[in-house]
């Protein structure tokens, strides 16, 4: 990425409106409307991080280079990155996002002709060798300890785990609880079985997806397949659909529900029991592309900190007040 500039015989760096060429590949991808929140995701994503690289150039003075010093250019170049981090971190950014930025440029390079890559890499570090560097550069900045590498794995979960939760809704307020009691089988599943209030959740172990809720062992709902709110590896642009029917043995009744569920940003939450970085879920109701759900998880607490839920009546809220995954 470079600046536009001539003076006294040396080359100048181009300024390449790159925000506006990605945001134009990304969003000619087949996706289609009226539901494009990761198309929105990318091109927010690229955009962000390449104007904190152009805005690092600017910073740094990198104005003029000699015409034909390629390694001069480079150095330039990861010069600027680092900037870029330093600039991304004050302003609450994950600074893996910007890995996964340069990454998703990679592949739109990728896809050009070898004429403009060759042009490129003139005065940029080749992709790989580059996006080592940024790595190395986001754990001696001491930046990398929020999430590694922007992503989460499925989490072990043990009997005794519980999280505590305050919320707030259009009928009032109290406390929530969810605790792991146990590990059972659930509609032939494999699950963890989860106290909540008077009721009992079933989450199946491989994929810590909803499946059934119990009372006094009575089945009151069943989703088939189960309810996925998290697909695993969580990262920032990950999506999935989730469909299931949703049968209620109390009201006899059974239909079809759709949603597509998205990771927008890494996001840093403030709770009652601390601040922790978080994977942001969103929840669109297909076929209309309404948000229904946001929820917020945490690798640190193995579970959700935040949740808001879109209701007919109002918003409702939970929040996380303690937790114990000892």
């Amino acid at each position: 990425m470079e600046f536009s500039m001539r003076s006294h015989g040396r080359r100048p760096v181009k300024f390449l409106l790159l925000p506006l060429v990605l945001a134009s590949c990304v969003a000619t991808r087949e996706i289609s409307p009226p539901y494009k929140p990761r198309v929105k995701i990318l091109v927010q994503q690229l955009t962000e991080h390449i104007l904190a690289h152009e805005i690092a150039h600017d910073k740094l003075g990198h104005r003029y280079v000699p015409a034909d010093d390629r390694h001069a250019l480079q150095a330039l170049e990861l010069e600027a990155d680092k900037e870029a981090l330093k600039i991304l971190h004050a302003r609450g950014y994950n600074p893996w996002d910007y890995v996964r930025a340069l990454k998703m440029f990679q592949q739109i390079e990728d896809r050009n002709p070898s004429g403009f890559r060759e042009q490129y890499y003139s005065t940029h570090p080749y992709a790989g060798e580059r996006l080592e560097k940024v790595e190395n550069m986001i754990v001696a900045l001491g930046f990398g300890s929020k999430i590694p590498n922007g992503r989460a794995e499925k989490p072990e979960w043990k009997v005794g785990y519980a999280w505590k939760y305050n919320w707030k809704g259009p009928k009032g307020g109290g406390t929530v609880t969810r605790e792991i009691i146990k590990e059972d089988t659930c509609e032939n599943v494999q699950s963890w079985v989860v106290k909540v209030g008077r009721n009992e959740q079933c989450y199946t172990k491989d994929a810590l997806a909803e499946s059934a809720v119990m009372s006094q062992g009575k089945l009151i709902t069943k989703r088939t397949p189960p309810r996925r709110f998290v697909s695993w590896p969580l990262e920032v642009g990950r999506e999935w659909r989730d469909v299931y029917e949703l049968d209620d043995q109390q009201e006899k009744s059974s239909r079809k529900l759709a949603f597509r569920r998205v990771v927008s940003k890494i996001e840093e939450v403030t709770t009652p029991t601390g601040n922790f970085a978080t994977f942001k879920i969103e929840s669109y109701n297909q076929p209309d592309g309404r948000l229904l759900t946001e929820h917020w998880y945490s690798p640190a607490v193995k579970w959700f900190v935040k949740i808001k839920e879109t209701l007919r009546d109002g918003v409702r809220e939970e929040e996380l007040a303690s937790f114990n995954v000892d």
